[in-house]
Order: C-alpha cells, then sequence, then structure tokens
C-alpha cells in the first residue's frame, strides 16, 4: 500500500463496506525542479498538512495537467511523458513529445478506453495541438498525431462534454469543439480583461471563471454566458452563489464537488511564495483560510487531486 492510499484509504476500502466512496479533495505541494524532491499534501477538510514519499516523483518532473485523480507528468531530464495515480501508483508511459507543452487535458480517467489526450503547443503566438487516443498505446509505435491550428497561445485549458475550453495570459477566451472539430474565438463582451489571471472551473455543464487580482486575491466567480445568435461573443455573470458546490481552481487542474461544511466556497491554489492555498466565500469575497508554509516556497507547484 502506497504512502498515500495508507493515509487516505484506498479507493477499494469504501466499496468493499457497501458504502459510497468519498471524492476528496486534496492539495499536493511537489517540488519540480530538484532531485530528489519532497511533496506534501495539504488537506482542506480536515486542515492538515503531511509530508509524503512518492518516489516516482523524486526525480524534477512537472505536472502539466490533474483530473479525475490521475497526474498528467513530463521529465526534460528522463524524457519521460505519463500518467501517474499518487494512491495507487500506478503509471501509465505516452510517446514523449519533442516540443514544448503549454497545457493539456484529457477526456476521461487514462484507464478507461475512451480517454483522448490533448496537448497544447505554442511559440511565439502561433499555437497548435496533439491529440492521442489512449487505445493507441497498444500499437506498435504510438504517436501523437497533429489535430489542428489553435486559435490563441492557449495559457489553460479544460475540458467539459465535449468541448475544450481556454483563455491565454492576455485573457482572450476560445472553444474547440470535438465533434465538429472547429475552434471558436470569443470576445468577453463585458470586463474583457478580467479573464487575464483566471482559472477556469466546468461545473454542472455550464463554466465558470475563478477570477484574482495582479496579486492574486480572490476577485470572484463569473458564469460565462453563450448567446446561440451570438457565435463571437461570451458575457460574463457574476455569481453569489454555488449552491451545495466548492470549487477547487488552479494552475495544473480545477474542479467542482460537494464537499460537506465548505458549501460555497472557493479554494485557490497559488504559486507565489509561501501561501499555497486559500479559502474564500463566494458571497462576499470573504478570506476564511490561508495555507501559510514558509518551509514549503516558491519551489513547490500547488497540485489539486480530486480523490474518487
Amino acid at each position: 500500500m502506497g504512502v498515500l492510499e495508507h493515509q487516505y484509504g484506498s479507493a477499494s476500502s469504501s466499496s468493499k463496506s457497501g458504502s459510497i466512496p468519498r471524492r476528496q479533495p486534496l492539495l499536493l505541494l511537489h517540488e519540480e525542479l530538484l532531485d530528489d524532491a519532497k511533496q506534501v499534501m495539504y488537506d482542506p477538510i480536515e486542515g492538515s498538512v503531511s509530508p509524503c514519499k512518492l518516489p516516482e516523483l523524486e526525480s524534477p518532473v512537472q505536472c502539466i495537467a490533474s483530473a479525475y485523480g490521475w497526474l498528467l507528468l513530463l521529465s526534460r531530464k528522463s524524457r519521460c511523458f505519463f500518467f501517474f495515480n499518487p494512491f495507487t501508483h500506478s503509471r501509465i508511459n505516452l510517446p514523449y513529445p519533442k516540443f514544448m507543452i503549454n497545457s493539456a487535458v484529457f477526456t476521461d480517467p487514462p484507464t478507461s478506453s475512451s480517454c483522448v489526450i490533448y496537448i497544447f503547443y505554442t511559440i511565439c503566438l502561433d499555437g497548435s495541438f496533439y491529440r492521442l487516443e489512449i487505445d493507441d498505446l497498444k500499437k506498435e509505435n504510438p504517436k501523437w498525431i497533429y489535430w489542428a491550428k489553435t486559435i490563441l497561445p492557449v495559457k489553460q485549458a479544460i475540458y467539459s462534454y465535449g468541448h475544450v475550453y481556454c483563455i491565454d495570459s492576455l485573457g482572450k477566451f476560445g472553444h474547440y469543439d470535438i465533434g465538429t472539430r472547429t475552434w471558436t474565438a470569443r470576445v468577453v463582451t463585458n470586463m474583457f480583461t478580467i479573464l487575464r489571471n483566471a482559472y477556469l472551473v466546468a461545473s454542472g455543464g455550464e463554466i465558470f471563471a475563478v477570477t484574482r487580482d495582479p496579486g492574486g486575491e480572490f476577485t470572484g466567480v463569473f458564469k460565462l454566458k453563450f448567446k446561440e445568435n451570438d457565435k463571437k461573443g461570451v458575457r460574463l455573470e457574476k455569481v453569489t452563489s454555488l449552491g451545495n458546490f466548492t470549487f477547487f481552481a488552479g494552475p495544473c487542474g480545477s474542479f467542482s464537488t460537494f464537499v460537506k461544511g465548505m458549501e460555497n466556497e472557493v479554494c485557490i491554489a497559488n504559486y507565489k511564495g509561501d501561501q499555497k492555498c486559500a479559502i474564500y466565500n463566494v458571497e462576499d469575497a470573504s478570506k476564511k483560510i490561508v495555507l501559510d508554509v514558509p518551509e514549503y516556497g516558491v519551489d513547490y507547484t500547488p497540485v489539486w487531486i480530486l480523490k474518487h
């Protein structure tokens, strides 16, 4: 049994007892740039910080994306690109991309035959993205397939119900329809600069932006409203209630889930300085909790993981 599995329970332990497994959000702080890298896990429900040992991450690896309890990791030093589950220590190797990756999404858990991975590459303002079906790994020499040019240099991307939504460093917004293989660049018709420091979150089939000021402080949650008769615009509508849901937003992945006792809150992971996470009330934007860990400073990248 792995260290995280021991601390937070195995995926099968709940199902064996007949109870419903808890979807548990955790924040992994990972030392990306060093050999013999260290990891720390923060549990926002318990408020606890625990060192954890993941031997697979001891050499320098970069987290490209996190979803479904899996991390998508890249090691330039060992020229490896792979999925990794920190709870089961399962690993799925992927073909190594020979270009710089800005962002990535995957549509399903990598253990599913329907999983498709999209990786985004940008040089200057020229962007493109590539595709790999997980079943392609059964082939003798699987390769990334060039899929299309992007309409903006993608900084962050999320997947939801057959669409990829993305923003660039200037706050421009676009989305890609996987079914029709078409890109649409959408102009924000109000508050056009607000997406510059935002994290996108998918929830209930809708897309939201968790916005921050240049210093990283939370400024609000906005729903992205698309009009049927307007194929090029998107309007931001501020929301003050998430219902029973909690948003977890960060640089490597975001998600929405139900956490008892944390309803209508947003948890934001930060790169900057010693403060790796802050929890806010959505209704009045008041700060509730700050994870201030000076011993895990700028060298540690915060990655949200939703343990299924």
